[in-house]
C-alpha cells in the first residue's frame, strides 16, 4: 500500500461490478466473464469486510470517469495517449473525492489494441492469461499498490504464458490492513473534513 491517504471502498461494502456486454473481440464473451469473475472473487477472504457482486446484465458501451459505474472493458482501437500499449497490459483509473482516499468508483481496462488475451487454462505462447492480470487490477482497485515481492499478485510485471490466480500471504497483508473485519469505520467524507495538511484525492 502506498504512502499519504489510502484509497479503499468504505468498510463492509458491496462494491458493483459491471462487465461491458462486448467484451473481448475474438473471444467468447461466457468465457471472457467467466474468468474476469474469477479474478475479482479470489480477492474474497473470510476475514475481510468488502464484497464485489456483478451486474447480472453487464454494461454496454464506454464508461467515462466519475459516472458512477465501476466497468472492466477491452478497449480495441486506441489507448489513452498517456499510457503506453507496447508496456501496459491493463490500468485502473480510481476516482475518489475524500481525503482519507474513499473510492467513489473504479474502471479497469483491458489492452486489447496490441495484446493476445486467454480466458481459459494454459495461455499458448505470446498470449497473457485475463484472470491473472484481473486479479492484479482488482488489487488496484481495492486500492493496492505494487510490491517487490516477485511471488505477490501485486507484483508490476507478468510474462506471457504465466499464470497468477491465488493472492500470497504479501497481498493479503494489504488487503487485511485495509479491510480487515477491526478496521474502524471512516470519520472523514468529505473535502471539508480534511485537516492540517492532509492531501484530498480526485
Amino acid at each position: 500500500i502506498d504512502g499519504g491517504p489510502n484509497l479503499r471502498w468504505t468498510r463492509g461494502f458491496e462494491v458493483p461490478m459491471h462487465i461491458d456486454t462486448r467484451g473481448h473481440p475474438t473471444l467468447p464473451f461466457v468465457a471472457v466473464r467467466a474468468a474476469l469473475e474469477r479474478g475479482l472473487s479470489s480477492w474474497h477472504q473470510p476475514d475481510t469486510t468488502l464484497r464485489f457482486i456483478r451486474d447480472p446484465d453487464g454494461r454496454d458501451g464506454d464508461s467515462p470517469a466519475m459516472d458512477g459505474v465501476n466497468l472492466v472493458r477491452f478497449e480495441r482501437n486506441a489507448l489513452p495517449p498517456e499510457v503506453d500499449p507496447s508496456h501496459t497490459l491493463a490500468f485502473t483509473s480510481p476516482v475518489s473525492g475524500a481525503c482519507t482516499g474513499v473510492l467513489f468508483e473504479a474502471d479497469i481496462t483491458f489492452n486489447a489494441v496490441d495484446t493476445r488475451w486467454s480466458a481459459e487454462g494454459q495461455p499458448p505462447s505470446r498470449t497473457f492469461d485475463i484472470e491473472s492480470v484481473m486479479l492484479h487490477e482488482a488489487g488496484h482497485l481495492l486500492g493496492l499498490d505494487h510490491t517487490g515481492d516477485e511471488r505477490a499478485i501485486m507484483f508490476p510485471t507478468i510474462g506471457p504464458r504465466t499464470v497468477k490466480r491465488v493472492p500470497q500471504n504479501d497481498d493479503l497483508r494489504g488487503l487485511r490492513a485495509v479491510y480487515g473485519q477491526d478496521v474502524g469505520r471512516l470519520d472523514c467524507t468529505s473535502d471539508f473534513a480534511c485537516a492540517g495538511d492532509e492531501v484530498c484525492l480526485y
